[in-house]
């Protein structure tokens, strides 16, 4: 086609250029300069197809050949597989069935000896046809990837050839239009290839290849022999923090995968960690972070591989005291809940131990509200925030019985993000890379549980890094409440108010005005990349932490105190402001200590009076009023 337009266009070129020997208009002598962009544009159009028909003979030629012959290899060996492992588990059935039989009714005799070695060798070989099974789908799931990979760089090629697509209007000026690029179009089939059917950022590319990594790496480790999977959990500690970045969907894909495994046995009774045989127990008993951190998948699983995982972590000897104290105690909070499930545990890179825990069902629960600290925080404050997640369900529950309102909850607590120290509060790498790990857990969320309402209530920076997960990511929270902000950023700020004029999403935001600790975040003098106050975005609703009467709370209202300072908590682990992370404060360079006082999620606080009842009412209504 390429050949054929550019033989065309030449034809043409060369009538064109005579036209001035044909015709000699007076007061027109410029009429061909005229003409020479429609030209130009032709022939760059003709050159533009010229340079894609090369693009496909290349792939026609050199790329798809190799590709057809290993996909016809594939073919051939399911038949010889499947019939192979069909022929040895019908064996087996067989002569299991006679060596019980001969057991029972003349268990001295030869026969039954015989019949044990047979039985012996016919597992074997059920065995080893099973591994045939399990190398083949790997080797389909690699060709796959192989195929999506050849498409997406034709497809990349194809995006970079231009020429003859600008639309010009009678003066010459560019005329925009939606298509400006080869390449970029919207899908005309399903399963196209994604680099042809969309634009895709540079993160979401990276996001897609660690997930295709990772969940390979994870077919891996539930097949490879016992002793490699060890050297390799081993030397590479920080896999289990790579393995909650995974998307859900595939996430769940993985899991359905391994869990209907031909090979895949659970023990008597169901429990969700009674796996005995197969991809699911080797990965139990050698790298259960490996399945525990993915989001996406029942949470009984999750919980069950994550309790092992964190088993796994504590009998590490080189972990060091600070890590070691922390995970004891998370250790002791879901053995001493009954209904906490632990969602994800893993050592960050710098060996900070981080985790997620549940509690009630998020699987079958109506309404799922995840909690979340702001800056200096991390499992030394696990007691703390265990407290407030576990008051909010209670006061919800208790709220929900008093309005006549039937709705199961779930409360999490999101502790798997560094928030960092008061010197690094004005940047937005932090509260970004909590976003991503946000974001995921809470698709998670809507993967498994695709009905639940998904709210989010977040402290000081944690507002920050809640507001960019959710302007990244539309309709992944139903409502959301920030305490003592930090500040969003401007484009998460634009966002949100998009969002809200849209109904996707009812915002609350709260600020005591004994806090000043929050303004210092969003401060512009001190360079803060996030000094939108969330109040002032367009649509969101005012809580009030003043102190006043919350009227919906309880059976008839109830006076809630004053939010005394930064704190989310009374002060039992105040946060302050150390000698050498003094920026500025409103006395000077002197350290300035909040004092124990009323925190915004302490259960006298009217601002927790008002987040009671706000996600009473999401419970009932959906939006919070």
């Amino acid at each position: 086609m390429g050949s054929a337009v550019w033989a065309a266009f030449d034809s043409a070129y060369s009538r064109w250029g005579g036209l001035r020997e044909v015709f000699d208009v007076r007061g027109a002598e410029g009429a061909h300069v005229v003409l020479d962009r429609p030209h130009e544009d032709a022939e760059a159009f003709a050159t533009a197809l010229g340079e894609a028909r090369l693009v496909l003979e290349e792939a026609a030629t050199v790329v798809l050949p190799p590709l057809r012959q290993q996909r016809e290899a594939l073919w051939r060996r399911i038949d010889a597989v499947n019939g192979q492992a069909e022929a040895a588990e019908e064996e087996y059935a067989m002569v299991d069935r006679a060596y019980w039989s001969m057991l029972r009714a003349e268990p001295d005799s030869d026969a039954v000896d015989r019949l044990r070695w047979d039985r012996v060798g016919a597992a074997a070989a059920r065995t080893r046809a099973f591994d045939e099974v399990t190398l083949l789908s790997e080797d389909i799931e690699r060709f796959r990837e192989l195929v999506e990979a050849e498409e997406n760089l034709i497809a990349s090629r194809l995006r970079a050839i231009t020429g003859g697509d600008q639309v010009r209007g009678a003066w010459g000026t560019p005329v925009r239009v939606s298509q400006t690029s080869w390449g970029i179009t919207d899908s005309p089939y399903p399963g196209a290839p994604l680099a042809a059917g969309t634009t895709r950022t540079l993160a979401e590319h990276l996001q897609a290849t660690l997930s295709r990594s990772v969940l390979s790496r994870i077919r891996w480790l539930a097949d490879a022999d016992p002793a490699a999977v060890r050297k390799w959990v081993t030397a590479h500690p920080d896999f289990p923090s790579a393995v909650g970045l995974v998307d859900p969907a595939r996430a769940a894909q993985l899991w359905a995968t391994l869990a209907a495994a031909s090979n895949s046995v659970r023990g008597a009774g169901g429990k969700p960690s009674r796996w005995v045989r197969g991809p699911l127990a080797q990965l139990f008993a050698l790298a259960p972070l490996a399945i525990g951190n993915l989001n996406g998948i029942p949470a009984a699983h999750r919980n069950a591989f994550t309790r092992q995982g964190l088993t796994h972590l504590l009998a590490n000897d080189d972990l060091t005291d600070d890590a070691r104290t922390k995970l004891e105690e998370l250790e002791r909070v879901v053995k001493r809940d009954r209904d906490a499930a632990l969602l994800s545990v893993f050592l960050d890179t710098d060996g900070a131990p981080r985790a997620s825990v549940a509690w009630g069902d998020v699987d079958a629960a109506d309404q799922i509200t995840t909690l979340s600290h702001g800056i200096d925080t991390d499992l030394g404050a696990l007691g703390d925030w265990t407290g407030s997640a576990k008051r909010v369900r209670n006061e919800l529950g208790k709220q929900l019985v008093v309005d006549g309102a039937v709705a199961s909850t779930a409360v999490v607590l999101f502790m798997e993000w560094d928030s960092g120290r008061p010197t690094t509060v004005h940047g937005i790498d932090r509260p970004d890379a909590g976003a991503s790990r946000f974001a995921r857990l809470l698709e998670g969320f809507k993967q498994a549980n695709p009905d639940a309402q998904r709210n989010a209530v977040v402290h000081s920076l944690g507002t920050t890094m809640a507001a960019q997960a959710i302007a990244d990511h539309p309709t992944l929270v139903d409502n959301a409440w920030f305490l003592g902000s930090a500040g969003v950023s401007r484009d998460a700020a634009d966002a949100l108010a998009a969002q809200i004029g849209g109904g996707e999403i009812a915002v609350h935001a709260a600020h005591a005005s004994t806090d000043w600790i929050a303004p210092l975040g969003r401060s512009t003098n001190l360079g803060s990349t996030h000094a939108i106050d969330p109040q002032t975005i367009r649509g969101v609703h005012p809580v009030g932490a003043d102190g006043g009467f919350v009227a919906d709370f309880g059976a008839h209202g109830a006076v809630g105190e004053a939010v005394g300072g930064h704190n989310a908590q009374r002060s039992s682990n105040p946060i302050f402001w150390r000698v050498d992370d003094v920026v500025a404060t409103p006395r000077g360079t002197t350290p300035v200590f909040d004092t124990e006082s009323t925190g915004y999620l302490d259960k006298s606080a009217e601002s927790f009076m008002h987040l009671v009842v706000g996600l009473a009412d999401a419970a009932r209504w959906g939006k919070a009023a």
